[in-house]
């Protein structure tokens, strides 16, 4: 698990050193931004919003909205997936029941389901 004035920092350069970078291509190619995808997850970016007890940061949504807007500066496509996927958490989060949370959470903090081809 990061602190979340970590990720928001590591969000920062992703979105300046990897976002940035491919975005036209992804908007031009109309393609799911893979890549961008799991740099986020792999710096534990995309587990901002999932609660510390299942591997996340535990941020607040102000700390998210901060994350959203870095990301859509740089790529907006990458930042609409990253927007989905915190309202998954934070849905499942709220209002999951425990045995969803533990089966869905740990793998939303790493980005798991989204690096499936």
């Amino acid at each position: 698990m990061a602190d979340v004035q970590s990720l928001l920092v590591a969000n920062e350069k992703l979105s300046q050193e990897v976002l940035r970078p491919g975005a036209d291509q992804i908007d031009q190619s109309r393609r799911f931004p893979r890549e961008n995808i799991a740099a986020l997850g792999k710096a534990g970016v995309l587990g901002l919003l999932v609660p510390a007890q299942f591997g996340g940061a535990g941020a607040s949504l102000g700390e998210m909205s901060r994350a959203l807007d870095t990301q859509s500066q740089a790529c907006a496509s990458t930042a609409m997936v990253t927007l989905m996927h915190y309202c998954a958490t934070a849905v499942i989060a709220a209002k999951g029941g425990d045995k969803l949370k533990q089966e869905l959470l740990p793998s939303f903090a790493r980005a798991g389901h989204l690096e499936r081809p």
